[in-house]
């Protein structure tokens, strides 16, 4: 017998043809050849390197070696990767108890992983990603540890096993461009699963018309990303995932449930179909993204909590409307942020065609607006400072960018959230803490977003209004004023 701890080969003959094999064409079904890899096998002879006899084994690595020559697996490994594995089913033993921890089998002609039940009462990560020629997911009844299992872009992957939706230990799902799958199953009971991401890129393909009912046991669950576009209602028993921090949903004709009163702990949120009624005051939302959802006239009342809201693409909202919702989004924002933190707000609504709300006092054409202090502001009652500058520029593809100040970097890409990701027509704006700024800044200042890619900013730049406004204290206890009045009388 041999004795060794870990053996890596790898061929590098094709390694110039395996960077880019998988990418996805949106324009044309999943199509075989494009999926598939080469039967055209390296200079490694088709042999039984007799791994099996080797004791001691517990590192295995064949990156990217196309020829099927394993025989086995010895039962004492303990990491395996076959990256473009040839084999369509792993070889092993039916009986026989493994050690292994992590299996990756990534861009793989794995069809079916192995037959039966397999003892693998140590293996935690499975990743599966990218083996197009995949079936069917294995029995993992034998695998009680599972902490990972990538299933993204198995386009042939027709049934999950019921051992998966009903795993006790089992982290984190993912499901991502799995064509030809046509149903989740009845009911998830994973009562340990903290991340879950169910997506379809190309709502055309999606063949899944329902998910599946939750289980009581899921309040696990924090992070929940669905998109498909073929869902008409949520489950019953959606309200079961009541440990949700942050929920992307993307259903294409429906969005959240009503009420939200079990989603207490939630902090991101993000709709592509919003519902005008929903409410989301209640909650502490830190991000919140209805992006083109285009029937919504009226934003949502905002948690103070708020530091996010990306509006893009929600064409049909009210300019008057949307003046108010800032008045109170900023008045809500200086209440809440912390005196000496580096707090900020963010906020992306269209722009395009609209003029800046004229709750903005200063407004200038161009990148560029000048703010001073106002006499009637002292710096020691400033509470927030605003500012709003306009995307309009169809040939301009947006990067990371930072405000800055009469030259000088006032605010990095770090602090900016959705600043980086925008589109033409956007209307950026953003709240900054009065308590932290009123220090860096001198009586008279100017304000611009700096672009890597530009030398001058004020030169072929996507900006073409820019706007400021001081907050203050007094101006806020008039807000509060004007808003328990007008409540009063409705």
């Amino acid at each position: 017998m041999v004795s060794t701890h870990g053996i890596v080969l790898r061929d590098y003959s094709d390694e110039e043809n395996t960077d880019d094999l998988d990418e996805e064409n949106p324009s044309d079904e999943p199509d075989e050849e494009n999926t598939d890899h080469s039967d055209e096998e390296n200079t490694l002879d088709r042999r039984d390197l007799s791994f099996s006899n080797m004791c001691r084994l517990k590192f295995l690595l064949l990156d990217c070696i196309k020829t099927a020559f394993l025989c086995n697996i010895p039962y004492t490994l303990k990491v395996f990767g076959w990256r473009y594995c040839p084999m369509k089913t792993l070889p092993s033993a039916d009986h026989q108890r493994y050690e292994l921890v992590e299996i990756d089998l990534t861009r793989s002609k794995i069809v079916q992983l192995w037959n039966g039940k397999k003892f693998l009462n140590k293996l935690e990560h499975l990743n599966l990603s990218d083996c197009h020629k995949l079936k069917e997911t294995p029995d993992l009844s034998g695998a009680p540890n599972l902490k990972t299992l990538d299933l993204q872009r198995c386009y042939k992957l027709k049934t999950i096993h019921p051992s998966i939706t009903h795993h006790k230990k089992l982290v984190e799902l993912k499901i991502t461009n799995c064509w030809s799958l046509e149903t989740l199953g009845d009911k998830w009971e994973m009562s340990s699963l903290k991340k879950l991401n169910i997506l379809e890129d190309y709502f055309r393909w999606c063949k899944i018309f329902r998910l599946p009912e939750f289980g009581e046991c899921m309040k696990q669950l924090s992070i929940l990303t669905v998109k498909l576009g073929n869902i008409m209602e949520l489950p019953s028993t959606f309200g079961n995932l009541v440990g949700l921090t942050e929920l992307y949903l993307d259903l294409g004709h429906i969005g959240l449930p009503k009420p939200l009163g079990c989603f207490l702990c939630l902090k991101k949120l993000s709709l592509r179909q919003a519902d005008p009624d929903l409410i989301i005051s209640d909650f502490p939302l830190y991000h919140c993204c209805s992006c083109y959802c285009r029937e919504l006239e009226v934003l949502p009342e905002l948690p103070s909590s708020l530091r996010v809201l990306d509006a893009s693409g929600c064409y049909s909202l009210d300019a008057s409307d949307v003046n108010d919702v800032i008045s109170k989004a900023c008045c809500g924002f200086a209440e809440s942020a912390s005196q000496d933190g580096e707090d900020v707000f963010e906020m992306v609504i269209p722009g395009k065609g609209k003029d800046i709300p004229a709750w903005f006092e200063h407004q200038e054409q161009g990148n560029g607006v000048s703010l001073s202090f106002s006499h009637n502001c002292p710096s020691t009652q400033t509470m927030a400072l605003s500012l709003c500058f306009v995307f309009d520029d169809p040939n301009y593809k947006m990067e990371p960018s930072v405000i800055c100040c009469i030259g000088k970097e006032f605010i990095n890409k770090s602090l900016l959230k959705v600043l980086p990701w925008m589109y033409s027509g956007d209307m950026a704006i953003v709240f900054l803490n009065g308590y932290y700024v009123s220090n860096l800044l001198g009586q008279h200042n100017r304000f611009h977003i700096l672009f890597p890619n530009h030398t001058d900013y004020n030169i072929n730049t996507p900006v073409t209004r820019s706007a400021a406004r001081w907050v203050c204290y007094q101006g806020i206890q008039d807000f509060k004023k004007r808003k328990a009045a007008l409540e009063l009388r409705e």
